[in-house]
């Protein structure tokens, strides 16, 4: 009996066991996939896979909505665009807020352009619409107001001596940041982190985006790998955007998107693997062969969409492209044909021209616009499908923007 009960014991231990290295590898299997998500985005692959792609490939749904024109609607050129289920925001080259329904018609416009209190100054560079509270985001500072236009408040960027700052985004209720550059020499920042009343809460240093800020980093020089050293060139702007609770940050040419959440923890978001075809940061360098220059513009559940700057690999000449990562698979595709000099989605659903979104909403929809005389123009050139062409029929040359909403799978 007892030797029956030590066996038992040792079973049940050896189970335990096999339980707990299971338990193990799932763990790992779990962080591993963390890490997979996060994903390294491949320049030489991007370079591989160049082609216009379907919009079908990426979404479930296009929808066109023509805006209502009237005396008090017309929208000029357009700054910033918003839509979320049930109205669309445009600030227009009058710097007017316009406000549609999600079928167009058009329900007001508000207008509160000046210096003084409860009013905005241009230009507006974006528009976002949060609890019921539109959020306006000029190069200093965010303006909130409610629907009906009323002033809530404002929040600006703060004094950091010796530097500069702008670009904020709203991360939550009390947490902002900001892009920062320093006046003379080399930016040693990249964003400052603050709350609602310009408190500094952290500097975000450089160096936390990538080894290659370090000055004994070789570079690329002429196509191959001398081990010159040079100094970094800092002329550029980080772009900052929210998603979801978090706010990424992605500086041009950098190897690394940083996300901040409202606790101020900084982290890599993502990773970009420029290999040969990295930018080189000596402001003497004539060497423009091979560099490419990427840079995030949205991102939504599945995808992120890029700008870039490739060198001279596609026509002999920089050519500014759009490009797109598939997080599930982890690749990339610049989004660009050369023949035609054509870029962007194209709508191989309703036949229409091919487009860039100006904004998201959520993490599941793209909007884009078009204007009117583009849709004509296009209409008149190329085959569009019957539904899409009645859409057209409607427009003149003087009618309103046209915009796009793509419900991504």
């Amino acid at each position: 009996m007892g030797i029956n009960k030590r066996m038992n014991s040792f079973k049940g231990s050896k189970i335990i066991i096999i339980f707990l290295l299971l338990i193990g590898v799932l763990i790992c299997s779990c962080t591993s996939s963390v890490k997979h998500q996060r994903g390294v985005i491949s320049i030489p692959q991007a370079l591989d896979n160049i082609k216009l792609m379907n919009v079908s490939e990426i979404a479930r749904s296009i929808r066109y909505i023509p805006l209502e024109t009237n005396e008090n609607s017309l929208v000029g050129n357009i700054s910033a665009l918003y839509c979320n289920e049930e109205n669309i925001f445009i600030v227009d080259g009058a710097n007017d807020i316009k406000i549609f329904d999600i079928k167009g018609r058009f329900i007001k416009k508000i207008n509160r352009i000046g210096r003084g209190p409860g009013e905005y100054y241009v230009p507006v560079y974006e528009i976002s619409v949060v609890d019921e509270i539109i959020l306006i985001t000029t190069h200093y500072e965010i303006i909130e107001y409610d629907l009906d236009g009323n002033f809530i408040k404002r929040i600006g960027t703060p004094e950091i001596e010796g530097y500069g700052s702008g670009s904020p985004v709203k991360i939550d209720e009390n947490h902002y940041v900001a892009g920062v550059h320093k006046y003379e020499g080399g930016a040693e920042y990249l964003a400052v982190v603050y709350d609602s009343l310009l408190n500094i809460r952290r500097m975000v240093p450089m160096e936390d985006i990538s080894k290659a800020n370090k000055p004994d980093t070789p570079q690329l020089q002429n196509g191959t790998e001398d081990g010159t050293i040079v100094a970094m060139r800092r002329i550029k702007t980080p772009r900052m955007f929210q998603y979801g609770n978090r706010t990424r940050i992605s500086y041009p040419g950098m190897e690394e998107i940083l996300s901040i959440d409202g606790s101020e923890a900084i982290d890599t978001a993502y990773v970009i693997d420029y290999d040969k075809y990295r930018e080189p940061y000596d402001a003497n360098s004539t060497f423009r062969d091979y560099y490419v220059n990427m840079a995030i513009s949205f991102e939504v559940e599945d995808y992120l969409l890029f700008s870039a700057t490739v060198g001279q690999v596609l026509n002999g000449s920089p050519t500014f492209v759009r490009a797109v990562y598939d997080k599930k698979t982890m690749e990339t595709t610049i989004l660009y044909d050369n023949l035609d000099k054509r870029e962007g989605f194209k709508d191989d659903i309703y036949g229409g021209p091919e487009f860039w979104p100006r904004n998201t909403s959520g993490k599941h929809s793209l909007i884009s616009v078009q204007q009117a005389i583009s849709m004509i123009s296009y209409a008149e050139e190329n085959s569009v499908s019957a539904e899409l062409n009645k859409l057209i029929s409607g427009l003149t040359e003087n009618s309103n923007p046209v915009v796009i909403i793509t419900e991504l799978k």
